[in-house]
């Protein structure tokens, strides 16, 4: 139930909040402070003691398997849709000079930033379905 709340629309605001380290966000560190309650150990125990313990993986992970999900449905839209034509203005708008500010960059520009993180390069002019 923490892990829904905590992505609820992640694929509207999460290429942003991925291409800073999203292993530090404040959503993850809530997610981490809830698991170790429940496990009844410090609040120093290690993040990856606390996750193995519990089965689970970071936010992070969930909510790029999620964005990419996302972004492979904007791929396949039927040309014309409403879908496709958000894509195509977002990549427009990652193609032309893009301002320092994260947040003033298209969700485009931010998605392939957070991707380059990954070590996955997205030209966003050409989006392509991604595995």
């Amino acid at each position: 139930m923490v892990d829904t709340v905590l992505s609820y629309g992640v694929e509207m605001w999460g290429p942003q909040l991925m291409c800073e380290n999203p292993c530090t966000t404040p959503a993850e560190k809530l997610h981490l402070a809830f698991l170790r309650g429940v496990l009844g150990v410090r609040q120093g125990t290690a993040s990856r003691v606390v996750l193995a313990e519990c089965g689970r993986l970071p936010l992070a992970l969930r909510w790029t398997k999620r964005l990419t999900k996302f972004y492979n449905g904007l791929v396949k839209a039927p040309a014309g849709s409403l879908l496709a034509r958000a894509l195509a203005a977002s990549s427009a708008l990652a193609a032309s000079p893009t301002p320092n500010q994260l947040a003033r960059q298209s969700w485009m520009a931010q998605w392939a930033s957070a991707l380059q993180q990954w070590g996955v390069q997205l030209d966003a002019a050409h989006p392509v379905e991604l595995d």
